[in-house]
């Protein structure tokens, strides 16, 4: 990936010139001063000003432009072209009536009795109307001479519809005049619907607007109006107290200097490279730093907008409670979005963005980002985000008394209120909106994890109440998973939410799966069937799991996980049943056709699935002999090829393989027997 890739460049501009335009919202002298709404008091203009008044300059212009006469020009080939193609159309049904009827007298002047088909005349027509075989046959029904007059009468007509000229405008109106012609109805019906049918939608304007000399027209035209000007007097009322402001009544109010919304292009010039240096080092450092992460282009661009949309409110609101709030609310979701690594960074592009200038606010803003890195939990649930905010608003305090000493200035208590409020407020909000960010921006966070590892989960109690021996299985996949994702730094949570419902397919045929036959009186629906048939069911679960899930909205990053936890395995009990029967088996039939894992999280719970599973058939052995044939199962497995796209070094792969062991060890033992027991 280019580090200024044009995506990127493209996006750093647009938001610096956003943001730096976001420090001039509108200020006003008074509370409701707005189009539409009531004035607060009688407002006199303070100064005597002539302006141009813009609405009703623009009356006089649509008042000129109204009477110019747009220019149009007369297209001959219009014309031309549907005559001709009506005449050779026409001409092709006599020619090839012509040469049916030649061959039907030939045929009786032989004395065959064998019927001359139409249908291969009927096919060489010039057919520019596209009509199909039955319609054209009905023009064969036509005698010669009526074909003849048709297409001299049709011919004259279309000349006539064009003679005038025909506007786009009043193409639809002229166009039926031509179908009702009262000279068409000597001729057949059919045959003359047909043919008037077809015409009318090949019909088209040939008196075309020529916009170039029209504009000019316009152009010319506009140079006659004179800018409409008013003038105000220092002194005249320009709305009373109650009055509704009317758009006349606001526009003198700006000119009149009551509001001031222009637009200092000069003050922006200079702020604009100080903003776009921000946002050029913001971009740097999530280069650096959360590379991965920014790949997600709607994530990168949702980082931007977050700055902006803090910088626009504070500066257009201009309150405390927001000020700190807004603070507070952006480093819980950029550290919960893109981690603890640019936390301090987006602190001090906060604190550089929000109050330029103040060093204080930039000092807290830099003790919130450390709080943001330091008490990060990529574990965290929706305790923690409470929690997170508390602590942000005790900090936010605690350093805004220690400034206050340090400058030797009285500390007040109203003003230390809002920095606990604003940070508690924003955490409740953050609650609030990541369900909805989450799906925009097409990432998973811990909370949402969170929820899917709980019972109450739909699914979850779906594979509980149909599928126990299943979840039971999952459940220990997903403990495995987690201890070995978090031995070398992977995402542990995302993988035990995954491994719950990675057989989620075996919901489709649960009893064809050993761990759902509780009821060891039922018969193995395997026993009546084919090891190739038995294979099929069993290969068919990743796939059906992946159709669970999303019917269940799974996030996507989960039903990656689940597609590839058997990537093209072999499924060797069956395999091996059928090459008994059959040494021709072919290995295919026996293969899962599901993606090979590529992620570290994808590969380590296929790893955790093949070691639960294995280590069900060697239970109870020693522990020596128990590490030393699981870790042989495993590397069968990986010597297998079913890593080979798979990020993990082999170094990752022998931390997790260890982390399992140590996880299944303690648990591999038998319990001695009680007295009472035979």
């Amino acid at each position: 990936m280019k580090i200024f890739h044009y995506k990127y460049v493209l996006t750093i501009l647009i938001f610096a010139v956003l943001t730096t335009v976001s420090y001039y919202t509108t200020k006003t002298m008074f509370i409701n001063l707005d189009k539409g709404e009531l004035s607060d008091a009688t407002i006199l203009s303070p100064q005597t000003v002539t302006y141009v008044d813009k609405a009703e300059t623009q009356k006089q212009k649509d008042l000129v432009l109204s009477q110019v006469q747009a220019i149009y020009e007369m297209n001959p080939e219009v014309e031309k072209e549907q005559v001709k193609t009506l005449r050779d159309f026409l001409t092709s049904v006599i020619e090839q009536k012509r040469l049916l009827k030649e061959a039907q007298e030939e045929a009786l002047t032989n004395s065959e009795s064998v019927k001359i088909s139409k249908d291969p005349y009927i096919k060489k027509v010039y057919n520019p109307y596209s009509f199909k075989n039955k319609e054209l046959e009905a023009f064969f029904e036509e005698e010669t001479v009526d074909l003849n007059r048709m297409k001299e009468v049709f011919a004259k007509e279309l000349e006539n519809f064009y003679s005038t000229g025909i506007t786009q405008e009043k193409l639809e109106e002229q166009k039926k005049k031509f179908v009702n012609n009262a000279i068409f109805y000597h001729y057949d019906e059919k045959v003359r619907t047909l043919l008037l049918n077809q015409i009318s939608a090949h019909l088209e304007a040939n008196f075309i607007l020529n916009s170039q000399e029209t504009e000019k027209k316009q152009e010319e035209a506009l140079k006659s109006v004179s800018p409409v000007t008013t003038t105000i007097q220092r002194g005249e009322r320009i709305v009373g107290k109650n009055e509704v402001i009317s758009e006349k009544q606001y526009t003198a109010l700006k000119e009149a200097g009551v509001i001031n919304d222009k637009f200092d292009i000069k003050e922006a010039l200079t702020r604009f490279p100080f903003v776009l240096l921000v946002f050029t080092c913001l971009h740097l450092l999530l280069y650096k730093f959360s590379n991965k992460e920014i790949k997600n282009h709607r994530l990168y661009l949702f980082t931007f907008l977050v700055a902006l949309i803090s910088t626009f409110l504070v500066n257009l609101v201009q309150w405390e409670y927001l000020t700190y709030g807004m603070l507070a609310l952006s480093l819980i979701i950029i550290t919960t979005f893109l981690g603890s690594s640019v936390s301090i960074v987006y602190a001090v592009v906060l604190g550089l963005l929000l109050h330029p200038g103040d060093y204080s606010f930039l000092a807290m803003a830099i003790v919130l980002g450390l709080v943001s890195t330091l008490g990060y939990n990529p574990k965290g649930d929706r305790k923690t985000v409470l929690n997170f905010g508390i602590i942000m608003g005790i900090t936010l305090v605690i350093t805004q008394i220690v400034v206050q000493l340090l400058s030797g200035l009285p500390i007040s208590i109203t003003d230390l209120i809002p920095m606990v409020i604003g940070p508690i407020a924003a955490s409740c909000v953050v609650l609030g909106l990541f369900s909805y960010l989450e799906g925009m921006l097409g990432v998973v966070t811990s909370l949402k994890l969170h929820e899917l590892t709980r019972p109450n989960n739909k699914l979850y109690q779906r594979l509980n109440n149909e599928a126990p021996g299943t979840l039971q299985h999952s459940l220990r996949v997903g403990n495995l998973a987690e201890a070995g994702a978090d031995a070398i730094g992977a995402n542990g949570l995302l993988l035990k939410a995954g491994a719950i419902y990675h057989d989620a397919g075996k919901l489709m045929n649960p009893t064809y799966f050993i761990e759902n036959l509780i009821d060891t009186n039922v018969p193995n629906p395997h026993d009546t069937l084919t090891p190739k048939e038995s294979a099929a069911f069993i290969k068919q679960h990743p796939i059906d799991s992946v159709k669970i899930c999303r019917k269940y909205n799974l996030p996507e990053e989960i039903i990656s996980l689940i597609e590839k936890h058997h990537g093209d395995d072999l499924v060797k009990y069956f395999y091996i049943l059928e090459k008994e029967n059959n040494p021709d088996a072919n290995v295919d039939d026996f293969k899962y056709q599901t993606p090979l894992p590529e992620t570290k999280e994808e590969g380590i719970l296929m790893l955790a699935d093949i070691t639960e599973a294995a280590s069900r058939s060697i239970m109870y052995e020693e522990p020596e002999v128990f590490k030393k044939k699981l870790t042989d199962i495993i590397y069968a497995k990986i010597e297998e090829g079913q890593l080979r796209e798979c990020e993990l070094t082999m170094k990752e792969i022998n931390i997790v393989i260890d982390t399992f062991i140590k996880q299944l060890v303690p648990a591999n033992h038998k319990r001695p027997k009680y007295p009472n027991q035979k």
